[in-house]
């Protein structure tokens, strides 16, 4: 089985936007985390892409003295031997990103053009396999998930995407409706299905979150709308580690009882930056993905 053992990597730059990810670089490449997502990429009114408060692509070309932070830590992964995949999180809770993605695809013209060259120029620098979708805009906007995934894929049909909802209890933008309804337009606009996953949010927002309801939810809508067969794979639940500000906070161990009465098959962690900050390190990021791998 291909575990998703994930980490959602945070803290590669200080306050002045100056990189720092020599100690993640390192934590991530002694473990076994199979998939790196970057958060967060952020999308201006233009088209350009930012990597949280730095410039990370402009107008088709990477501004490699910023990515080259990122790339730092994938390398790392790949010379630790595990990294499978690395992918790219989009929006984030206070952020514009997809009403400003929604307004640039319904313009079309040179702002579409100028952002899919962006996306296409960093997949090329750091060999991205995919997009992560936070879209916390609070906008229940269907199309602009649909319009997007259309035009990343007819791009480039080895895009793959994940969705990052926290809870059915949120506003419709961010419950399991508003993303099973995304799943299916996606499947109807396309006739095949790239998203192969939801990063389930259990903490903070998503705290009261159930994985089996979301299951359940997509089971619901039949494979034949959504063009999932194994909802259950579907859905990723991921934890806040021990000593974050989010809540509930786990161990490993509590995290490996977690995943384990939800039957999930993979998991992932929010987030590096927190596990460096906890007491020096520990538990360790190596820790996390042998408690993910003992939990599914």
């Amino acid at each position: 089985m291909n575990v998703f053992l994930g980490a959602y990597i945070t803290g590669l730059f200080d306050h002045n936007n100056s990189c720092i990810s020599g100690a993640i670089a390192t934590a991530m490449g002694a473990s076994k985390m199979t998939d790196y997502v970057f958060w967060s990429i952020h999308v201006d009114t233009d088209g350009n892409l930012h990597y949280n408060n730095v410039d990370l692509v402009m107008n088709g070309t990477v501004s490699t003295a910023n990515a080259k932070c990122l790339k730092d830590v994938a390398d790392a992964g790949t010379s630790g031997g595990h990294l499978k995949r690395i992918w790219l999180s989009i929006g984030a809770g206070g952020t514009s990103d997809f009403t400003n993605i929604d307004a640039i695809l319904n313009e079309g013209g040179a702002k579409k053009k100028n952002l899919l060259a962006n996306f296409k120029a960093i997949v090329k620098y750091l060999d991205v396999y995919g997009f992560d979708y936070d879209n916390e805009d609070q906008i229940g906007n269907v199309d602009v998930i649909v319009n997007l995934t259309n035009a990343l894929y007819t791009q480039n049909n080895k895009y793959r995407f994940s969705f990052c909802p926290y809870g059915s209890s949120q506003p419709p933008f961010n419950s399991a409706d508003y993303w099973v309804q995304c799943l299916q337009g996606i499947y109807t606009k396309l006739k095949v299905q790239p998203v192969v996953g939801f990063n389930l949010q259990c903490y903070s927002g998503g705290a009261n979150s159930d994985p089996k309801g979301w299951v359940k939810k997509v089971e619901d809508a039949g494979s034949s709308t959504t063009g999932i067969t194994d909802a259950n794979a579907l859905i990723r639940p991921g934890l806040a580690v021990e000593g974050s500000a989010s809540y509930p906070a786990y161990t490993p161990s509590q995290m490996t009882d977690k995943l384990r009465q939800w039957n999930s098959q993979g998991g992932w962690i929010w987030n590096t930056a927190n596990v460096l900050n906890h007491n020096g390190g520990n538990p360790s990021i190596a820790q996390y993905a042998s408690a993910i791998l003992s939990g599914t």
